[in-house]
């Protein structure tokens, strides 16, 4: 599977890739991290480590990412998009677990992205 990449103007992209490992990065776009199999991503920011299958990252928080064969699928938010602001207030940690049941019905169209389709 090869990598995506979904621009949206000036209000943000899809990015997908059948996996990426990062030590340390800094978006100043708000993220959000989740997979085409639902399988976990894990994210490392600060002293915590979080796995999970959806994660909200909150912009300019310094993290890792480990996504390995998961189908990851990588949204960013730019400031003039109007959900931006929501970003802003997520905990000191800069990352919120998210319940991946809650974007099921997304599902079909997450997967067609990650395909390239």
């Amino acid at each position: 599977m090869k990598d995506n990449l979904y621009w949206f103007g000036p209000r943000g992209f899809i990015f997908t890739s059948p996996w990426v490992v990062t030590q340390n990065t800094v978006r100043h776009a708000a993220v959000v991290l989740l997979t085409a199999s639902g399988e976990p991503v894990e994210v490392a920011a600060g002293s915590r480590v979080i796995r999970r299958a959806a994660l909200a990252v909150a912009p300019l928080t310094p993290r890792g990412l480990r996504a390995m064969d998961v189908g990851l699928i990588s949204v960013h938010v730019f400031p003039p998009h109007p959900c931006f602001r929501s970003f802003q207030g997520i905990s000191a940690s800069g990352v919120l677990p998210l319940d991946r049941t809650r974007l099921a019905q997304f599902n079909p169209a997450l997967v067609r992205a990650y395909e390239g389709r």
